[in-house]
């Protein structure tokens, strides 16, 4: 597809690769786990993955088949590394992932059964991770389930166990007791049980490396660090993560706005004030993870200058105001996400501004927007 509209990412593979860095000093001998579903959270799915594997990763989790399929048309999960599949997966498409290769999760006896019988079928064992829950409440086996999970395997010798986890609902919160109860209710249901140095245990995401580092296991399984954000405000910033995603753009016209006229559906945004004022239009809009919310809340950089999003945000396009002291024209660079001059915008500080978090904002950029990725 032709590079059409003046809008577009920029990854960083060298901030990326410096992350990645930074969470194996904080996670010492625990292995990683590359959170990459939802578009490696809006970074680009194929491409950020293999700027993963190029730093050594080597396992990668994803939330459906689908997303596993496409990774593996991508050239991911081959040659050493392997996918797990976070999600919920049909019994009709037990074959194909057994088949695939992939690693599911389980949460009850059901998917056991039915990926024996693809992997019987098949001739091909079906690998496994259980995922327990503690109390997100969530995806998982309750844990008083875990002894019945683990005993129905004994009949499914096809069927081999690789995994065990959980999931912590309030990681980001340090002064919280939740994680300490999951962690210690996760313990808990893995003493009666020998699973052998094979099965792998992993509870700890970006949050809990920072707030909860002595809770270890075999692995972890980082997202938004990964990304160069953090989960929350609440997360201390000692990690020295640098965001890898730009988002970018140009002015594709320029406007200049009387007194008392008007710009955008519904006459939202009025000069009022007794001068003209000069508007820049840029094609962005709600259908590229723009949200209608930003009008009034959010900034944009030009040349280094902080510009403020006016008027009703449409599908494709979107006014800013430009300073009376500078001139500028069609065709001037814009950074809606990423750094210009010394003014900065992170996808952090856009969540807090819009009310939401930095992995809505990062997720919310759609796939239509074409990445690049930068050495």
């Amino acid at each position: 597809m032709p590079f059409s509209r003046p809008i577009w990412v920029e990854i960083s593979k060298s901030a990326l690769a410096h992350n990645v860095e930074q969470i194996r000093k904080k996670a010492g001998k625990q292995e990683i786990i590359a959170v990459v579903k939802a578009n490696a959270y809006g970074h680009g799915f194929v491409g950020t993955s293999k700027a993963l594997k190029e730093t050594g990763i080597k396992e990668f989790a994803v939330a459906s088949l689908g997303e596993g399929l496409e990774l593996r048309q991508g050239g991911i999960g081959t040659r050493g590394s392997k996918i797990l599949i976070l999600g919920y997966s049909l019994p009709s498409h037990a074959e194909e992932v057994v088949s695939s290769g992939f690693v599911q999760t389980v949460i009850s006896t059901h998917e056991i059964r039915e990926l024996a019988g693809a992997a019987e079928k098949l001739g091909k064992p079906a690998r496994i991770q259980i995922k327990i829950d503690t109390g997100m409440h969530r995806l998982g086996a309750p844990a008083g389930d875990f002894n019945r999970l683990i005993e129905s395997l004994k009949h499914y010798p096809m069927v081999k166990l690789e995994g065990v986890y959980t999931h912590y609902s309030s990681a980001d919160e340090p002064e919280s007791p939740i994680t300490s109860i999951q962690y210690g209710t996760f313990k808990k249901a893995l003493e009666p049980h020998k699973l052998g140095k094979r099965v792998k245990l992993h509870a700890s995401n970006s949050a809990a490396l920072i707030n909860f580092p002595n809770y270890r296991f075999d692995k972890i399984r980082p997202g938004i660090a990964l990304y160069g954000e953090y989960a929350s405000p609440l997360v201390p910033r000692e990690m020295n993560l640098k965001p890898i995603l730009s988002l970018k753009s140009r002015i594709v016209e320029i406007k200049t706005l009387g007194t008392g006229h008007a710009a955008g559906y519904n006459r939202k945004f009025i000069n009022e004030t007794s001068q003209p004022c000069r508007m820049g239009i840029l094609p962005v809009g709600y259908a590229d993870g723009f949200m209608t919310r930003s009008s009034g809340y959010r900034d944009v950089l030009v040349r280094g200058r902080r510009c403020k999003v006016v008027g009703a945000v449409s599908m494709d396009f979107v006014h800013i105001l430009l300073p009376d002291d500078l001139s500028i024209g069609v065709g001037e660079p814009v950074t809606l996400i990423g750094t210009d001059g010394k003014e900065s915008l992170t996808a952090g500080e856009l969540g807090e501004m819009l009310g939401t978090h930095a992995y809505e904002v990062l997720c919310l950029i759609p796939t239509r927007i074409p990445r690049k990725y930068l050495d």
